[in-house]
């Protein structure tokens, strides 16, 4: 049993520790990336450097603490008040380290000098962007991204990036340093993405590219869930997924000229994102290449695209193409996705004039998808003769006959439970499906002092 001298000794030795716990955490205030160079010579893991309010031009900003954080101590570069430090002109920051977290700073207008705004450093891990905008930034108008992506585990979240119209991808992920098959495991959410022009007829123009050709095999890992997309025209890919084993989940589409691409790699799912047109013919839904993935549970309205720009797509492939070519869609699932007043709700086997793209989608299940009042001239639209080994099941269909053309560009027959007449309300069902995902709104993302 312990006596009171004990319990006295013990307690003193808990306060102790504490008092040097706390005072190991400090608090560093800098106003230039100079100074933050030289705070980065001392910081220790759970220290906090505060950016004095203020405008601030050409700051070359390179957030690289010599002591490594760890698990429970992130080291912090935060604004003194959210969105109160604007960075301007030539200004960038540079992410390098682990578990490192970024919050709070405005990088507002001025010009790029290189080729990236934010960047994740290559050997970077469990670093955090957070509560941070970058807004019409653009400088001369060359080539540039906004947000470059290099390391592991990374979190970007309730962030805000509006009006880019230059030319590049808004967001990257490269793979370099992740295993072929663990992936780079990334988590993308609660960001707002908008005012995105259109730019050329080249590719380049997407919001968010996740891997790239050459690593396409690879797998990604990468979570998007989440994010409101809002009048991102940039081109046919906002989202263009370029690598295996990512999810994308719970994202809203709204008024996007534009669509969710997965262009290259397998295994992907896109699964209860919302995507809300408005009947304009460059609004789409969802475009599949590649083997194994799952398209299920999404809400797809007022999309008027047909071909490539239809509501759900299914590429023709090239016969033993390149890494940067079309791969056969095979063994993908298509299933439990409303979609309401789309021009053509499924358009398989699209390819261009020119293409040598011949391999037909094959291998797939398309079940339990309704389809309310389409809007064009059938609700399945063939390209190519020679079809593929489609499964068409338990679908629902209102607002035209059975007896109507319900499949253009293709003799032979669907099986016989591939659609159903709907009996329930198409008004019920629509609410009911909205209600379900909740589709996000600009007071649900991106970051809070810029709402």
């Amino acid at each position: 049993m312990m006596n009171r001298k004990s319990q006295g000794v013990l307690y003193a030795g808990l306060l102790l520790v504490c008092v040097t716990n706390l005072a190991c955490a400090k608090t560093w205030q800098v106003e230039s990336a100079k100074q933050l160079n030289d705070v980065c010579k001392y910081v220790q893991p759970g220290d906090q450097i505060i950016w004095k309010d203020g405008t601030y031009a050409d700051q070359d900003i390179k957030f690289a603490p010599l002591n490594r954080a760890d698990d429970q101590k992130p080291i912090t570069l935060r604004a003194q008040t959210p969105g109160k430090v604007v960075l301007t002109g030539s200004s960038r920051i540079l992410i390098d380290g682990k578990r490192l977290v970024v919050s709070g700073f405005d990088l507002n207008g001025g010009s790029i000098p290189s080729d990236w705004v934010i960047r994740f450093e290559n050997g970077s891990q469990f670093c955090r962007l957070t509560q941070t905008r970058i807004h019409d930034k653009n400088g001369d108008g060359h080539k540039a991204k906004w947000v470059y992506i290099h390391g592991l585990d990374h979190e970007i979240d309730h962030c805000t990036f509006t009006n880019k119209i230059i030319e590049d991808n808004l967001l990257t992920v490269w793979l370099n340093d992740g295993d072929s098959q663990k992936g780079v495991r990334h988590h993308i959410h609660h960001n707002y993405f908008a005012n995105r022009p259109k730019g050329t007829d080249k590719n380049g123009w997407e919001i968010m590219r996740i891997g790239d050709s050459k690593t396409s095999m690879q797998a990604g890992r990468v979570k998007v869930s989440q994010n409101l997309f809002e009048k991102c025209d940039g081109e046919i890919e906002v989202i263009s997924n370029k690598s295996c084993f990512n999810l994308y989940e719970n994202n809203t589409f709204l008024h996007c000229k534009g669509q969710m691409t997965l262009r290259h790699g397998n295994h992907c799912v896109v699964r209860d994102n919302v995507f809300i047109g408005e009947g304009h013919a460059l609004n789409s839904g969802v475009r599949i290449i590649g083997e194994g993935h799952i398209v299920e549970g999404n809400h797809l309205e007022k999309l008027g695209g047909e071909m490539f720009y239809g509501a759900i797509v299914m590429n023709n492939a090239l016969s033993n193409g390149p890494l940067h070519g079309y791969w056969p869609v095979k063994d993908c699932v298509i299933r439990n996705n409303v979609l309401i007043e789309c021009r053509t709700p499924f358009d398989i086997g699209v390819k261009s004039d020119r293409s040598k793209a011949f391999v037909s989608p094959t291998d797939t299940l398309i079940e339990g998808n309704t389809v309310i009042n389409p809007i064009g001239l059938s609700v399945i639209q063939f390209r190519n003769k020679n079809q593929g080994q489609l499964t068409w099941k338990n679908n629902r269909i209102t607002g035209m006959d059975l007896s109507q053309k319900l499949v253009l560009g293709n003799e032979s027959p669907l099986q016989p439970d591939a659609f159903d007449l709907l009996k329930d309300n198409p008004a019920s069902i629509r609410a009911s499906s909205l209600q379900r995902l909740k589709p996000l709104d600009r007071e649900d993302v991106g970051a809070e002092w810029a709402k």
